[in-house]
């Protein structure tokens, strides 16, 4: 959300044929949007547009800075106020009398034919334009567009947001520039007018002119994303300010100057509260009328807001130039809160949610499959199990030479070793399972041995065995834990990728207080004087028992190889039997 103020451009009309006789009272600063009226009250504006200023030179400075915040999505609104016949209509061209490439041609005719050259040179962005042009006419509503006289009169609402929008007016969609301005004179001509002694053509009433921007922007990255955005530019040509005396009005035009003075000192209370400072936190009266109500969005709402203040240089008007001036220095200290406006149409949101479904679904599925088909799964995880069936069946081979080794071992030991470990034990007694034998059994001694096999080859052989036997044994661990790791990793991918809950976050709340069998976890209970009576019962430990030795130290000790420093340094022991 942007914070912006409200900006002011003045301008300054010629004097008229009847006003050239008398004198200037405004003196322009130069080089600054600065102007002193009189002698002696200096007021400096955003914009100061002299006589000889043209409507091309107003348009291309003050109203192109608010289309292209626009066409970003924000609402705009041009506030034109002044007295009568100070050149508000003929500044904002809601007349629609000026012919097309005229230097008389108004902001409205200039901002139509902009609008659609921005909006052809886009072509990743669709979008529909709508009309409507409204009057307050004696503080009631009337839709200058409208066919019917029998259609309800269009009313002001506000929605949850605090935005204001209009029921019963009719909007019209249109599609070129031409077609748009001739909305704008037909409009004006059934706007109220009448005549004064100040102006010839006095506008008799208030007139907003709106129009509606709807665009779908389709996202470059993704082209089934589209960002809705609906931004309105509100033209409002304010009546003047008069005072009867100097009109000479009468009858109707009597009640008409009434109501459209009602109408602004309003308006001066609201932009009063909005500008001072002092009170900001007050309220501010938008309801006292129907005027402030239709543009309260403009003046500290959502919109940036531009008012062109005309004012007469003549001596004659000089009242009614400094009350004008007044109004337009306190509106420079109201502050808008601007956002860019998107629009969430229901079946377009059901299409975008649809949209996301589907690609949730698909995501979903894919992840299934990864899970649960080994095709599915990683390159390096499928190398590395592969690799540890690899190992298996190796150490499976290693295994059984091992064992055909420790059977040819044991022959020899029976039929030329002594007994290292000499135990005095009964004949019913088992041998521990570290301990060789010391008798060789008939069967034994009598199976067939080659003699050629020295006592120093096989414990070498053996010794050998052992070690790669050890060293096979790690790598196997390793290779377990590698795969662990992995298995682990592409569990927590799945995770990563799995789609979120469908319910919105906020709307349901999970029984946290309820367990996972849907009872209510069992309160803490504090122990009674009768369990705390209780002596507490010692718990024995049983003794810590020795590790028995290992039976490859106890055969390295044996052959005298402990200490061999041609002997490989063996790895950690590692129980075989698991192998």
């Amino acid at each position: 959300m942007e914070t912006t103020a409200v900006r002011v451009a003045l301008r300054v009309r010629p004097l008229s044929a009847k006003e050239i006789a008398g004198r200037d009272c405004i003196t322009f600063a130069k080089e600054e949007p600065q102007i002193v009226l009189g002698s002696d009250r200096p007021f400096t504006f955003d914009f100061v547009f002299r006589p000889e200023h043209d409507q091309h030179n107003v348009f291309h400075t003050s109203i192109i800075p608010l289309l292209d915040r626009y066409l970003d999505g924000k609402n705009a609104t041009v506030l034109a106020y002044g007295q009568t016949g100070s050149g508000k209509t003929y500044s904002m061209g809601t007349t629609g009398e000026a012919m097309p490439g005229s230097a008389s041609q108004g902001i409205v005719q200039r901002f139509a034919s902009t609008l659609f050259d921005r909006l052809s040179q886009r072509t990743s962005t669709s979008y529909q334009i709508y009309v409507s042009f409204l009057e307050l006419y004696n503080e009631e509503i009337i839709d200058l567009l409208g066919t019917k006289k029998t259609e309800s009169l269009p009313a002001i609402r506000e929605d949850i947001h605090g935005q204001i929008y209009w029921t019963g007016v009719r909007e019209i969609q249109v599609t070129t520039a031409d077609e748009l301005l001739d909305f704008v004179a037909k409009g004006s001509l059934c706007r109220a007018t009448g005549s004064t002694d100040m102006n010839c053509t006095s506008s008799r009433s208030h007139a907003i002119f709106s129009i509606a921007l709807k665009q779908q922007i389709t996202d470059s990255d993704d082209p089934l994303l589209q960002r809705r955005l609906v931004s309105k530019f509100h033209f409002v040509d304010l009546a003047g300010s008069e005072r009867l005396k100097r009109t000479n009005a009468n009858g109707d035009r009597q009640k008409e100057g009434i109501s459209i003075n009602t109408g602004l000192l309003a308006l001066g209370n609201v932009i009063s509260a909005l500008g001072d400072e002092t009170r900001r936190m007050s309220h501010v009266p938008y309801r006292d009328s129907k005027l402030t109500r239709l543009l309260q969005d403009s003046l500290g709402g959502n919109s940036h807001t531009l008012m062109l203040a005309c004012i007469s240089p003549s001596t004659a008007d000089y009242t009614e130039t400094l009350n004008t001036l007044k109004y337009a220095n306190r509106a420079r200290n109201i502050q808008n809160r601007v956002e860019i406006n998107v629009d969430y149409d229901h079946d377009d949101e059901v299409q975008y949610l649809r949209q996301q479904v589907t690609k949730l679904r698909l995501q979903l599925t894919t992840s299934r499959k990864q899970q649960h088909d080994p095709q599915g799964l990683s390159e390096d995880y499928r190398l590395v199990k592969s690799e540890l069936d690899r190992m298996r069946s190796y150490a499976s081979l290693v295994a059984q030479e091992l064992a055909q080794v420790q059977s040819e071992r044991d022959l020899l030991r029976e039929t030329q070793l002594p007994n290292p470990f000499p135990v005095q034990r009964d004949a019913s007694s088992p041998l521990p399972a570290y301990l060789p034998l010391t008798e060789a059994s008939p069967e034994h001694t009598s199976a067939t041995h080659s003699p050629s096999i020295s006592s120093s080859s096989t414990e070498r052989l053996l010794v050998d065995y052992l070690q790669q036997i050890q060293d096979l044994k790690f790598d196997l661990a390793e290779a377990n834990h590698r795969l662990v790791y992995l298995q682990a990793k592409q569990h927590q991918s799945h995770l990563v990728h799995a789609p979120s809950s469908s319910l919105p976050p906020g709307r349901y709340t999970p029984r946290s207080t309820l367990s996972t069998s849907g009872r209510r976890p069992v309160k803490y209970r504090k122990p009674t004087a009768q369990h705390r009576s209780k002596p507490q019962q010692r718990v024995h430990s049983a003794p810590v028992q020795p590790p028995s030795p290992d039976i490859n130290d106890v055969l390295l000790d044996y052959y005298g190889l402990a200490d061999d420093p041609t002997r490989m340094p063996r790895r950690p022991s590692v129980d075989l039997n698991g192998v």
